[in-house]
């Protein structure tokens, strides 16, 4: 029996109700972005971040109780940001052999993160929560599920137990992880083994169900 993990409220941003609101704490995540564009999850805190937005410590406490609760909500904003492109992607793309669906979603993640080098902060290097976990393991969630609609598409159905979809984002996130890591980017040499080694890993069951 899975034991539900209980969240540190203060580790989860509170949202806003009104518009008024909505916008301030869009822009405090805005500033928060380039905050840590420019100085890493080391030189974050709600104390510069306040100084920047020349706002009182406590606005930004109402919306974010700890610099976590920040840093979360910034990383379920790339989540939500970039599973509706990828769905948009996989639909588009069901002319498509399954071998190339998977390159072209994979060219786009890796240009997604190129281009956010926050996303890859957070969401390629590592939790710094329960909550951040809950996100990336999220992401790769719904990933899954792409990679399962894909092949649906394409007359293949894959086994949910084991999970077959997820492991394989499992493992192309792997390989992106360790460009992030070694690299501080997505290499085109890594983003094409992520393709590589997903398409290994389900050849077995493609050609099966073929």
């Amino acid at each position: 029996m899975q034991t539900k993990v209980k969240l540190n409220p203060l580790a989860v941003a509170r949202q806003p109700v009104k518009q008024p609101s909505r916008v301030r704490f869009e822009g405090i995540l805005d500033e928060a972005e380039q905050l840590l564009i420019e100085e890493g999850i080391h030189g974050f805190s709600i104390p510069i971040l306040a100084e920047r937005l020349a706002y009182t410590r406590a606005s930004i406490y109402h919306f974010f109780p700890s610099p976590y609760a920040l840093l979360n909500e910034l990383s379920q904003r790339y989540l939500d940001d970039s599973s509706t492109k990828i769905m948009k992607l996989m639909t588009a793309s069901i002319e498509s052999s399954w071998q190339d669906g998977f390159a072209q979603i994979m060219q786009f993640v890796a240009k997604y993160y190129n281009a956010r080098p926050v996303a890859r902060m957070l969401l390629l290097g590592g939790p710094v929560t329960d909550q951040s976990f809950r996100i990336k393991e999220q992401t790769n969630e719904r990933l899954g599920e792409a990679v399962r609609a894909l092949l649906l598409m394409k007359g293949i159905a894959l086994p949910k137990e084991p999970d077959l979809a997820r492991i394989a984002v499992d493992i192309a996130d792997a390989v992106l992880c360790h460009s992030q890591y070694h690299y501080d980017k997505i290499t085109n040499g890594c983003r094409d083994e992520a393709v590589r080694a997903m398409i290994a890993y389900l050849a077995p069951y493609a050609e099966s169900a073929g």
